[in-house]
């Protein structure tokens, strides 16, 4: 078997918050996030009742791969210009989920590598996308790109609960599938966001950090090496985002 990876580094913005990967931990960071929006004047309980439905969702996906890192996003989009006057304008929350993992070719019961390009044809395969937790529609086909210097197989989708599980709970979703240790493995970077009307933005910002990807495999040094010729962070996010 090819030598396996044993952690990702990845550059986030400013703004995005390590998740706790413990149960305990991570409800109790999420209460505290709906705290802050409440006491913001963000009390709205179907919105926060989505936000609190997004993370239960990264959560799950959690607890079913080898997790190695989570992160989410929680920001206020201010009312620019003249709606900044407009007493129908209001702030937007905006918030967004990641959720890195890790796959051995075993778990898929398959002899075949996990190349890139065959995992973008099983998808193009699936239409819909469906498990038995919630249901994905492709905003655009299943195609190949390159992450990091590796390739990947992207998926652009629509993700929405059946009705036994919520109405009209959607979510946008960009994942990335990066095949490593030549097919014997693939790192799974998946973002996540309701922002709907934000879509493209959003589509963007995933897409540069999803660029930063740094697979670290057992022989290499625990810190990147950083110089003046290294690329910056990100920015923090669609325009308009307050800290």
């Amino acid at each position: 078997m090819s030598v396996m990876p044993d952690s990702v580094a990845l550059a986030l913005p400013e703004g995005w918050e390590d998740i706790p990967l413990g149960e305990s931990e991570r409800r109790q960071f999420v209460e505290q996030q709906l705290d802050g929006l409440k006491e913001a004047g963000f009390d709205d309980r179907a919105d926060l009742r989505q936000i609190e439905l997004l993370a239960e969702l990264g959560f799950q996906l959690a607890d079913s791969a080898r997790v190695m890192m989570a992160s989410s996003l929680l920001a206020i989009l201010e009312a620019s210009g003249e709606d900044q006057d407009s007493e129908d304008q209001d702030s937007e929350v905006l918030t967004a989920n990641l959720v890195v993992s890790g796959f051995l070719r075993e778990d898929f019961n398959t002899d075949i590598p996990l190349r890139a390009e065959l995992m973008a044809e099983s998808y193009s395969r699936r239409v819909p996308s469906d498990d038995q937790k919630a249901r994905y529609d492709f905003v655009e086909p299943p195609s190949v790109c390159e992450i990091g210097g590796l390739k990947a197989a992207k998926l652009v989708r629509l993700m929405s609960l059946p009705p036994e599980r919520g109405s009209d709970i959607k979510q946008f979703t960009q994942t990335y599938l990066v095949s490593v240790a030549e097919g014997d493995a693939v790192i799974v970077l998946q973002f996540a966001t309701m922002n709907f009307e934000l879509a493209r933005e959003f589509s963007e910002l995933f897409e540069t950090i999803a660029q930063t990807l740094r697979v670290l495999y057992p022989d290499d040094p625990t810190f990147l090496d950083e110089d003046e010729d290294a690329d910056p962070a990100p920015d923090s996010g669609p325009p308009g985002v307050a800290d």
